[in-house]
């Protein structure tokens, strides 16, 4: 919550108009996360941006949801998020917001101290509320039912609230009228009006909200198809000796991370046995080569669809040193092993998890300390190849691990979108 009041705080340090459109009442109800809708001029968007990103915000790409620009930050608890809708016009419908108001003027001009934050007038957030329900939903929730009722007990200009109502509902509806299914909290009645109102709000503009469609339309598939050669989302790849806890923070960051995540194994070698196929020279690599690149395919397909890609290990743990001696046979075998680890392409970022080799040891008892220490340097070796490469001490507790982990990735996606 603090990092939301120290952003509102600094919109008024530099003189941006702003007003949250829904639940500014509610703010010390979001210790935990969760999403804001804000209003500003849309003249003051890039001057917003840069201040976000001095926040720690990021600009979630969102082709085809004009006028709404998302922005997103991990909360004072990383295991929580903030989110920021931003909108610099006040437009309905679902999918496609192209009804487009001149609610935006009003709600700013009219706009009312709550607390510490600015929100809109009760008129105004009346009407915007209840064509939020009706139109972008589909329903009234019951907190937001109990808010309708709220704030037309605050509404002190009935004739502001009048014009409201004459301007953006069904036609020939006096606001009492409107407020009695609110105040039986007979929400089906105003869900019925949905067509009628719809038809009120486009008006002249019918060919402005033809054509916000198919713009809004193209924009959203050209990304999802944009994504497959430029993704949004960062691929990132645990690595670590056993016992160091890459299961435990591969399941934590799904858990809890803002984008979904999908977790790929990639280690090389996780069939050990012997067949007949590999016994054929070169069969047995170019089975492992098209299984990595099977599923380097299925993450780019995840990333394409705005998923976070966790790998567990990568092929750069053939760049691990093994003694093959001076033979024909070695030099194959070394060879082997750098195709292998070149296999795929790099990913964004890497995250080693390091520990000494008596903690995970005793965490593990697969292996002998000195071999875990042995390993644990191999890895710590390939920071001079690798510098995406970042070490995690992996000696702290899980929860520390994913903090750090997740302030990464999330700067990383911040670089990549900026």
């Amino acid at each position: 919550m603090q990092k939301l009041l120290n952003t509102f705080e600094a919109l008024e340090q530099i003189q941006i108009p702003y007003c949250i459109l829904r639940d500014g009442d509610r703010l010390h109800e979001y210790d935990q996360g969760g999403e804001v809708d804000l209003l500003v001029p849309k003249e003051y968007l890039s001057q917003l941006e840069k201040l976000l990103r001095d926040f720690g915000f990021a600009k979630v790409p969102a082709w085809g949801h004009s006028p709404h620009h998302f922005f997103v930050a991990c909360h004072d608890d990383p295991d929580y998020w903030i989110k920021l809708d931003v909108v610099t016009a006040i437009a309905y419908g679902n999918p496609i917001h192209a009804l487009y108001t001149e609610l935006a003027d009003s709600c700013l001009k009219n706009r009312r101290r709550c607390g510490r934050v600015y929100v809109p007038c009760a008129a105004d957030e009346f009407i915007t509320l209840l064509l939020h329900c009706v139109l972008d939903k589909g329903y009234i929730a019951p907190h937001r039912g109990r808010r309708l009722g709220t704030l037309l007990d605050q509404i002190e200009d009935e004739t502001y609230l009048s014009q409201l109502v004459a301007e953006y509902w069904v036609p020939n509806t006096a606001w009492d009228k409107l407020a009695e299914p609110i105040k039986n909290e007979d929400w089906q009645e105003l869900l019925d009006q949905r067509r009628l109102v719809e038809q009120r709000l486009v008006g002249q503009q019918v060919l402005a909200v033809g054509g916000r469609h198919i713009r809004d339309r193209f924009l959203r598939k050209f990304q999802r198809l944009f994504g497959y050669i430029r993704p949004r989302t960062p691929a990132v790849a645990l690595l670590a000796p056993d016992g160091a806890g890459k299961s435990t923070l591969a399941r934590g960051l799904e858990q809890n991370f803002y984008f979904p995540v999908n977790l790929l194994y990639m280690g090389l070698y996780q069939n050990k046995r012997r067949t007949s196929s590999n016994k054929i020279m070169g069969l047995g690599l170019a089975q492992n080569l098209f299984t990595q690149w099977q599923r380097y395919a299925l993450s780019r397909h995840y990333r394409a669809k705005g998923r976070l890609v966790i790998f567990d290990r990568y092929t750069y743990d053939a760049l691990l040193p093994k003694t093959y001696g001076s033979s024909v046979m070695g030099k194959l075998r070394r060879m082997r092993r750098w195709l292998l680890a070149h296999s795929c392409p790099p990913p964004d970022l890497i995250l080693f998890l390091d520990a000494p080799g008596e903690l995970l040891f005793a965490r593990k008892y697969e292996r002998s300390p000195v071999e875990l220490e042995a390993q644990r340097q191999q890895y710590l070796r390939l920071q001079s190849k690798l510098p995406q490469m970042v070490v995690l001490d992996a000696s702290k507790g899980a929860k520390s691990v994913r903090h750090e982990a997740t302030g990464l990735i999330w700067q990383k996606y911040a670089q990549q979108v900026g």
